[in-house]
């Protein structure tokens, strides 16, 4: 009967610790570790203890002083070890503990191999902003003379007039900026008060 109490016991600790030390590894806060380790192995605990509980009351009606009172016994335990020490104090204790719950001899933390129940999540793919797909935009600034203008700062603005890039123009005023679709251009130069900004 304890040996199987135990085994019982062991199942569920492994539902909630893992989970927990999931989470400590990824962030490394215990508070959070604990409560999402919780939050989202609790319903597993819970359902399984109902399972079992049910399972070993039903020896109450084999007929059989024994096995009934092992029935009894059983499910009780079950009952205390799920709904009050896994879901209760256990977690109240890892709180506690901080991060003394994770400690381990540098040398015996060194050879234990380190295992994830999930793979690690790959980072997600650069693609394009919100804003809209990628563009570059080309320009060519000229004075009110149509000469080309050296060194003219040209300004990419969005609609709501935010700054998204700043270039200068190059010896043949010439002007290259990465922006986004729903942004607009904005053409300001020190030499001259006229400059336009073309797009190809």
């Amino acid at each position: 009967m304890l040996s199987l109490l135990f085994g019982l016991s062991m199942d569920y600790q492994v539902f909630l610790v893992s989970r927990m030390h999931e989470e400590w590894v990824h962030t490394r806060d215990n508070a959070r570790a604990v409560r999402v380790g919780l939050a989202e192995t609790s319903r597993v605990i819970n359902s399984a203890a109902l399972i079992m509980v049910c399972v070993f009351l039903a020896f109450v009606l084999s007929g059989d002083y024994g096995a009934a009172m092992a029935g009894v016994g059983l499910a009780a335990a079950v009952a205390l070890d799920a709904f009050i020490l896994r879901t209760a104090l256990v977690p109240a204790v890892m709180h506690l503990l901080g991060k003394s719950n994770w400690w381990l001899p540098a040398g015996l933390e060194k050879r234990l191999p380190h295992l994830a129940v999930e793979p690690e999540e790959n980072a997600p793919e650069p693609g394009p902003a919100p804003g809209g797909p990628s563009s570059v935009v080309h320009g060519l600034v000229r004075s009110a003379d149509g000469e080309v203008v050296e060194g003219a700062a040209v300004t990419l603005l969005t609609p709501g007039g935010r700054q998204v890039d700043r270039v200068v123009s190059s010896r043949t005023g010439r002007t290259s900026s990465p922006y986004r679709h729903r942004a607009a251009i904005c053409s300001r130069s020190r030499r001259t008060r006229t400059a336009r900004a073309r797009r190809r």
